[in-house]
């Protein structure tokens, strides 16, 4: 599989954050949720999903979705489905999850957002979050969040392992901020060399910090 490919900041418009693959009916007595990697076939259908657990699911119902924009790719998702017995997965809801890249900017912007929670995946391949961003309509056709990764600095421990800082790069973009819109994203880990990360989120509530062991 190829990495998840969005670019390294990530343009989040407001009509398409409640945007998300719904198959309407089905018995929900086994319902799941998880954070995947979603294979897209040529014909840009989702087919295969590995969860965060490292499970190998096959797609039941073959789907496609406004963001899958590209054939014979991997995309960072979450997933609610009905696992059934043959290892395979009725997909019930889709809704792509952001995978940021961390860069160094000059001039990191740091608008506040709401922050439900912060988490290494059981596979340690991405650290997780979950953001409350405030979304509306009326602030015109160009107006979007932007959101990224931004370096600190990598520090040296006392005991000889490596912190790497990082700082969540949030612009409000002159979206209006009339309801809170669930928002996850991930930082893959592989892009990271040290053995922690210590993330820093401005929220409304003021600055919260988090440190997650990667190994």
């Amino acid at each position: 599989m190829r990495t998840p490919s969005p670019s390294l900041f990530i343009f989040l418009f407001p009509s398409c954050t409640t945007d998300a693959y719904d198959k309407g009916e089905g018995e929900y007595s086994n319902l799941r949720g998880d954070l995947a990697d979603l294979q897209v076939n040529a014909k840009k259908q989702a087919v295969e999903a590995v969860t965060d657990e490292d499970e190998r699911l096959t797609v039941a119902n073959p789907f496609t979705t406004s963001w899958i924009q590209k054939g014979d790719t991997t995309y960072r998702a979450y997933i609610y489905y009905n696992k059934e017995s043959d290892g395979g997965a009725e997909v019930i809801t889709a809704g792509q999850v952001l995978v940021l890249r961390p860069r160094r900017e000059s001039e990191p912007k740091s608008d506040p957002t709401g922050l439900e929670s912060i988490w290494l995946s059981t596979n340690k391949k991405y650290l997780n979050m979950s953001l409350l961003l405030k979304v509306g309509q009326g602030g015109g056709d160009d107006v979007h969040h932007v959101l990224g990764a931004t370096f600190d600095t990598l520090m040296v421990n006392p005991d000889r392992t490596r912190t790497l800082h990082l700082h969540l790069y949030h612009d409000q973009g002159g979206v209006p901020e009339f309801y809170t819109q669930r928002t996850y994203c991930s930082i893959p880990t592989t892009l990271i060399s040290a053995d922690s990360i210590h993330l820093r989120v401005n929220t409304y509530e003021g600055w919260r910090e988090r440190t997650v062991a990667l190994k």
